[in-house]
């Protein structure tokens, strides 16, 4: 599916916002497609528009932060506003330190032109 079929199915989705996470080869160039709509989009990619990104490569590490936030992002207290919440923006830039630190520099992506990933959450921490 080309990214402009999934800008138009996207189009017809009007809710308070999008989170559109891509994890593909060259997936950077999905963001001049998808960042605007009728309804607010935030978009993170596990590279930018000319690396690539297999399936096996570490940058799957950078997908499992948004899967298990509570148990990636809180690993390392200092990240975060410790309110109890992941955000997603909270998250990416987890996730973006942690594949820096592990393989060839990919670079993660993150489109968020009305400022809102950081008011979005993906879960709740709760200490043990």
């Amino acid at each position: 599916m080309s990214y402009e079929k999934l800008n138009e199915w996207l189009d017809e989705i009007h809710v308070r916002a999008i989170i559109i996470g891509i994890h593909a080869c060259y997936s950077g160039s999905a963001i001049k497609f998808l960042k605007s709509g009728t309804s607010p989009r935030v978009i993170f990619t596990s590279s930018s528009e000319n690396q690539t990104s297999i399936p096996h490569h570490p940058t799957r590490e950078f997908f499992k932060a948004f899967e298990e936030p509570e148990s990636y992002l809180f690993a390392d207290i200092k990240l975060g506003d410790r309110n109890g919440y992941v955000s997603i923006k909270e998250a990416f830039l987890y996730a973006k330190r942690k594949m820096k630190s592990i393989t060839d520099p990919i670079t993660p992506q993150l489109s968020d032109p009305q400022n809102i990933s950081q008011f979005l959450y993906l879960g709740e921490y709760v200490p043990e």
